[in-house]
């Protein structure tokens, strides 16, 4: 069967054959790849572009990338029952090819920080040599933890992701960092920092950017979202450094997200269910 064809607009002509397709890129185009995907018997979809060849991309390969959020408090049982079901949880989440996980235990004292990350982070890698694994937390003990980087608060000190960078750089690491932003100008600060930092690449360094729909506390809306404009907009001043919309994600509501430039969703109470495993494709 023939591939549906999709006209590249002027700006995308430098696209390429060659290596994986941007999947900013691809959302950008104004969501006419999904609405063809949709429509179309084919899963390939022919693009062409002012000054390129043709070529053939498979729907099948344009992938939702994933970053589980823990919080060990919304587990039943006694502090220990929760640390338990918390490692099973994220070894879980390793068997089924989350991309990120970023443990969140910010109560914990440092030493039952590092106790409860190593053992994170060894139980995830037994399952899964790809799931990375960050901690929102001190850069120290996500590196003698053996975690892959860290994730930092839009509240931290604009030093401290160049720090955590030398600091992984030093062992002869390479640290993963993701940021909280809520506004444009966290997102440039966080763009300054990857390009002028020389162990940052647009591979080690990701964007949450939160509240797309809503921010929610106990059941309690504290914050309306943003929207997917919002969403638009800060995708396109952010790229090439992907960003995860962060904020009443839902299984429904998901693949918008991608429609509107982001590289992937990241929740906390998502992940806690099942559901979440129907979004590893945004197509069947």
């Amino acid at each position: 069967m023939t591939a549906p064809r999709v006209i590249l607009p002027p700006s995308h002509a430098t696209c390429r054959e060659s290596g994986p397709f941007p999947i900013g890129t691809i959302s950008k185009i104004s969501g006419v790849i999904l609405s063809e995907a949709r429509s179309a018997k084919s899963k390939d979809l022919l693009f062409c572009g002012p000054a390129t060849n043709p070529f053939r991309f498979n729907l099948k390969s344009l992938r939702m990338q994933l970053y589980a959020i823990t919080d060990r408090h919304q587990l039943p049982g006694s502090e220990s029952d929760q640390r338990t079901a918390l490692i099973s949880l994220a070894r879980t989440w390793a068997q089924h090819n989350i991309d990120y996980i970023q443990i969140r235990e910010k109560d914990l004292a440092l030493s039952d920080l590092l106790e409860l990350t190593q053992q994170i982070v060894s139980a995830v890698r037994k399952e899964n040599q790809t799931t990375r694994t960050l901690l929102n937390g001190p850069a120290q003990i996500a590196l003698e933890s053996h975690a892959d980087g860290v994730h930092f608060p839009s509240s931290v000190p604009s030093t401290a992701a160049s720090h955590a960078r030398d600091l992984f750089a030093a062992t002869g690491r390479d640290a993963i960092l993701s940021h909280s932003c809520h506004s444009l100008k966290e997102i440039l600060k966080a763009k300054e920092e990857s390009q002028r930092n020389p162990h940052a690449t647009t591979g080690n360094t990701l964007i949450l950017y939160a509240p797309v729909f809503e921010k929610s506390i106990t059941g309690k809306d504290l914050f309306p979202g943003r929207g997917l404009d919002a969403l638009r907009a800060v995708a396109e001043a952010a790229r090439p450094i992907p960003v995860f919309a962060v904020g009443g994600v839902t299984t429904e509501n998901a693949a918008s997200c991608l429609t509107a430039g982001a590289a992937g969703i990241a929740a906390i109470r998502l992940f806690l269910a099942d559901g979440w495993q129907k979004l590893r494709r945004i197509l069947p």
